[in-house]
């Protein structure tokens, strides 16, 4: 599977709403806490949870949970 990043959660709440939705529509996720574990994808100092997915998923992936996304106000 050739993963990309589909988002980077702040808290595991985040990151629970994510991944339901993920499982709801049967797209393959793998999650990585860089909270434990800082050695993939290295954030520096603001460490999350990391969600892949499928490159070819990342579209449907992206406008499925865009309505859980936080906005930037600007």
């Amino acid at each position: 599977m050739n993963d990309v990043l589909l988002f980077r959660c702040s808290s595991s709440i985040e990151a629970v709403n994510i991944t339901n939705i993920l499982e709801v529509n049967e797209i393959a996720f793998r999650q990585h806490d860089e909270t434990m574990d800082q050695r993939v994808g290295a954030y520096g100092p603001n460490p999350g949870i990391a969600i892949y997915v499928a490159e070819e998923d990342y579209q449907k992936a992206m406008a499925l949970i865009d309505a859980v996304l936080p906005r930037s106000s600007g």
